[in-house]
């Protein structure tokens, strides 16, 4: 009888200890987990070029994503627009935007116009095709790849761009007006940093040339254009 006590004894103790252990290795575990997971590598967007590979366990810069896009009613020069319009760009030199704003002429572009011979869900399809075709890496930009965050059927557009080593993201607008004769209303903007080494004019370029061949008048962006944007981001 003493003996099956004892055993039983032991047993209960054994289980006991286990299940202590047990409790030692989930709190060892999620601590390590608290402190190891914050700091894990942001992965690229799932087109980036194959050589983002190689920086992946490089810490991103991505920085906050930005408020207040959209087309809305905004204020430019001191008074309110009228039309909702996108964003306006600071100071900086590390963004484009079609609304207009003295303040900012050298980050503001004329508004993309759209072809007369097509309707608007073709003119939306032409959108829609040129931001989905974008290449990463063309012009040695973007290389991390993009994701489209929006695609509206209204003619809105949101898409991400990353670089390819840092994670710079870049956040770009598309808006197509309600009424002929169309208009694409663009905005293009870094959230990191002051320069933006030419990033932005390279991608809405890009976008521009596309939307030109299929019909689109979509003025490219040269230093005679922005002069003060290029002169600040020479030197790269």
């Amino acid at each position: 009888m003493r003996s099956h006590l004892l055993l039983l004894a032991t047993l209960s103790s054994t289980a006991a200890l286990q299940a202590t252990r047990r409790r030692a290795i989930n709190a060892a575990s999620a601590a390590v987990a608290s402190v190891v997971l914050p700091h894990a590598p942001a992965s690229a967007f799932a087109n980036a070029v194959p050589e983002a590979a190689k920086y992946a366990d490089r810490k991103k810069r991505r920085g906050p994503a930005p408020q207040n896009l959209g087309l809305k009613n905004r204020e430019a020069d001191g008074a309110d627009v009228e039309t909702p319009e996108l964003r306006l760009c600071g100071a900086a030199p590390n963004c484009f935007s079609t609304t207009p704003d003295s303040f900012s002429a050298e980050r503001t572009i004329a508004p993309w116009k759209a072809p007369s011979g097509k309707d608007r869900a073709a003119l939306v399809s032409d959108v829609d095709a040129v931001v989905k075709g974008y290449q990463p890496g063309q012009n040695g930009i973007d290389g991390g790849g993009f994701e489209v965050d929006k695609a509206s059927k209204d003619g809105y557009f949101l898409v991400r761009y990353e670089s390819l080593k840092n994670g710079y993201i870049d956040d770009v607008e598309l808006a197509l007006s309600d009424n002929a004769p169309y208009v694409l209303r663009v905005r293009s903007s870094s959230r990191v940093g002051f320069l933006d080494f030419n990033v932005n004019q390279k991608r809405l370029n890009r976008l521009a040339a596309d939307l030109r061949a299929r019909g689109w008048a979509a003025p490219e962006i040269t230093a005679k254009t922005h002069p003060d944007y290029f002169a600040q981001n020479a030197g790269r």
